[in-house]
């Protein structure tokens, strides 16, 4: 009998305890693994080419708008889903995180169900 891979999700915040949210939230229906910075993140990326990344705005090293740009600017990460989970709401913050290339914008507070619900939507489109 051959079970089917589980696809790997890259879980981005500069807040291990969100990062630590985000992993538990999916770890039962996806392999996860985590970053704590943008640039990891985009080394992360590369080497472990998930099928999704939940990628934080703010962070200290570079924001999740540039790490997206970068990653969908790349021949290599660009095929890589991103979903954008941030405290920032904001009208205009979604339409830059969806330009530079996110398929979809989650709010902090987020729901696990919720956010569970709209990885399994995307990753499901995937196969």
């Amino acid at each position: 009998m051959v079970t089917e891979a589980r696809p790997k999700v890259l879980c981005v915040d500069d807040d291990e305890r969100i990062r630590d949210l985000l992993a538990e939230t999916l770890c039962g229906n996806y392999v996860t693994i985590q970053a704590g910075s943008g640039s990891t993140a985009l080394q992360l990326a590369r080497e472990e080419k998930p099928a999704l990344i939940l990628l934080d705005v703010m962070m200290q090293d570079m924001t999740g708008f540039e790490v997206c740009r970068r990653l969908k600017s790349d021949e290599a990460t660009r095929d890589v889903m991103v979903i954008i989970v941030t405290g920032m709401g904001a009208d205009s913050e979604v339409r830059i995180g969806l330009a530079v290339g996110a398929e979809a914008y989650v709010t902090k507070p987020f729901s696990p169900a919720d956010l569970l619900a709209k990885v399994d939507a995307l990753l499901r489109g995937q196969r």
